[in-house]
């Protein structure tokens, strides 16, 4: 039994494909920038 459009589930799955690196690139750039704001506070 399958429920939803076809259509509706490709959404879900190119939102997921698509927000996953997004998601994880703006993770890994707000780290990175609070390390670097540390480094150079300590400097």
């Amino acid at each position: 039994q399958q429920q939803g459009s076809p259509l509706g589930n490709n959404a879900v799955l190119w939102t997921l494909v698509l927000g996953g690196p997004l998601l994880t690139y703006l993770v890994s750039y707000t780290l990175l920038r609070i390390f670097y704001g540390r480094e150079k506070a300590l400097q």
